[in-house]
């Protein structure tokens, strides 16, 4: 089952049309699983800063509001322990492998979208989320907001969420001793701080 929830864009540009990147620098998509680790409860929390996508913004069209593919770089996930990194990293995602550098979401379609821009829209993105060789679609539940206006736009602040079965996409983590259980739910979000893209 694949549930999801909120993403929230902030959008702000002097020009009427745009390409928005994310800032490396203060941009980064991150996981978080439940597990019971040594008899003890925990959550373990992955950040993942190699994060790579476009949004176009250009309010005299139609289609004002459209998302390129984004993409994380699967090896590069950082977590409070270095052996759970290569693990992560090799086991895990199994990132040696050809195809598996990467997880991608490729966004489909936009439902909700107001006709025209406004300073704050509310809409969901559905797009087909894929992990190593396992592709299914989500949604996301989506504010928009422009800032300071719909008239202008420099920045493009995004925060959102989406929980998936970590067994439907065959994301399987090693048997370990000390390790219980691996909870089936695992919460994909992402911060970006995106930015005007320049020629």
């Amino acid at each position: 089952m694949i549930v999801s929830s909120c993403l929230l864009v902030v959008v702000s540009s002097t020009a009427t049309s745009a390409t928005y990147r994310p800032d490396p620098s203060a941009s980064y998509a991150e996981f978080s699983v439940d597990e019971v680790f040594a008899g003890r409860n925990q959550v373990i929390v992955g950040r993942n800063a190699e994060v790579a996508g476009s949004i176009d913004y250009d309010r005299d069209r139609d289609e004002w509001l459209t998302f390129g593919t984004f993409r994380v770089r699967a090896d590069s996930f950082i977590t409070d322990n270095a052996g759970r990194n290569r693990a992560i990293a090799g086991r895990v995602l199994r990132t040696d492998r050809e195809g598996y550098e990467w997880i991608t979401f490729r966004p489909r379609r936009a439902s909700q979208l107001p006709a025209e821009p406004r300073d704050q829209v509310s809409f969901l993105l559905v797009g087909d989320l894929t992990i190593m060789d396992v592709t299914a679609e989500v949604e996301f539940e989506m504010q928009l907001e422009l800032l300071p206006n719909a008239a202008r736009a420099e920045l493009i602040v995004t925060d959102g969420e989406v929980t998936i079965s970590r067994r439907a996409f065959d994301v399987c983590v090693p048997g370990l001793p000390v390790v219980a259980q691996v909870h089936d739910e695992l919460r994909l979000s992402v911060h970006l701080v995106m930015v005007v893209s320049r020629p």
